[in-house]
């Protein structure tokens, strides 16, 4: 079973369109309304030529916390509890935000203390000005700019999943099997 390497951020920071522009497919529902995306939604996808499992979440701004507790009984509960779920499971995440807009606390903690391998990427790149530099990604994480409009970033993020999941990178075009 490939790596599971889970996108989590804010809703509509652009996971959804994230994860189709890594997959070349449209596989998650992307619209302007945030909660769009409920139920983690995965497919295998080997940008590097190495397998790994994408799996794109609901907004982890639906996460319950002591200061936003959000009913039990609510879809956005339900929402939540497999975000969390999917966020257990990962091998690694990809944490993804909006260059436009702020970063939610619950983000930032997310990034601070989950234990698995984690990279930050900020997407929307094609709202930056040509000259402006996105905000500073969370200390010691690996930082990748990308547009899913453009294509900007999408393919060394997409060589850097391998490397994200624990493993090596696919041998280039050509090269002899070694097994």
């Amino acid at each position: 079973d490939p790596p599971r390497i889970v996108l989590l951020g804010a809703p509509n920071a652009g996971k959804s369109t994230l994860f189709n522009a890594i997959l070349g497919a449209d596989r998650s529902i992307t619209h302007p309304t945030p909660g769009t995306t409920r139920d983690p939604v995965d497919e295998i996808a080997a940008p590097d030529g190495i397998p790994v499992r994408l799996v794109d979440t609901a907004g982890v701004g639906e996460i319950p916390t002591a200061r936003s507790p959000i009913p039990t009984e609510s879809l956005a509960a339900a929402s939540a509890a497999a975000t969390i779920q999917a966020m257990t499971g990962a091998d690694a995440l990809l944490l993804v935000a909006d260059v436009d807009r702020p970063v939610p606390e619950d983000v930032r903690a997310i990034a601070a203390t989950a234990p698995q391998p984690r990279v930050w990427v900020w997407t929307k790149a094609d709202l930056l000005a040509a000259d402006a530099e996105p905000p500073p990604a969370p200390a010691g994480l690996r930082t990748y700019v990308v547009s899913a409009r453009n294509g900007r970033g999408i393919e060394a993020l997409g060589a850097a999943l391998s490397a994200l999941a624990g493993l090596p990178p696919a041998p280039p075009a050509g090269a002899p099997c070694l097994f």
